[in-house]
């Protein structure tokens, strides 16, 4: 049998490592609150630039609705849902965020809009001249994003502080 015995500086180096962790990681729920709303906003960003949500296009708008426009002084077909920009930034620079916790370690990130015209644009609103042109993926789909980007994040961050420990 073989016995491996760490010296001393090892051992001191591993401490100041996990030291240096464990503060990285109190400071983890903070720091995941802006990565989460991040990703949250680039998602959303790139269902408005592809007009489309999880690669499935939205309806073209209608001849009406494109000579209304034109009208009105926008741009006729494209982009779809964005003629003065406020319902995308409502969604996103200007987007209403609440963060709670539940006292066991969950927290819940809460993202959205104090625009009306969001949930009848999103849902088509029941009315059988608007069809749904969702911008915002459903929580299913929005959690595999968010677990996938947290964990790349955890990820980095592990990795920046064994590489800040091996080069000390």
């Amino acid at each position: 049998m073989i016995t491996c015995t760490p010296r001393a500086d090892s051992v001191q180096r591993m401490n100041e490592f996990f030291d240096a962790l464990k503060d990285k990681l109190l400071m983890l729920p903070g720091v995941l609150t802006y990565v989460a709303q991040d990703a949250v906003v680039d998602e959303i960003t790139a269902n408005f630039d592809d007009e489309s949500l999880q690669g499935v296009k939205w309806i073209e708008l209608a001849d009406r609705t494109i000579a209304e426009r034109i009208a009105l002084g926008f741009p006729g077909e494209h982009p779809i849902l964005y003629r003065t920009g406020a319902l995308f930034m409502s969604l996103t620079t200007d987007a209403v965020v609440e963060r709670t916790e539940n006292g066991q370690g969950d927290a819940h990130l809460a993202m959205g809009t104090n625009d009306e015209r969001f949930e009848e644009l999103q849902t088509g609103g029941g009315r059988p001249k608007l069809p749904p042109r969702p911008m915002v993926p459903d929580n299913r789909f929005s959690k595999i994003i968010l677990c996938t980007t947290i964990e790349e994040q955890c990820v980095r961050l592990i990795e920046g502080q064994m590489r800040e420990v091996m080069h000390a």
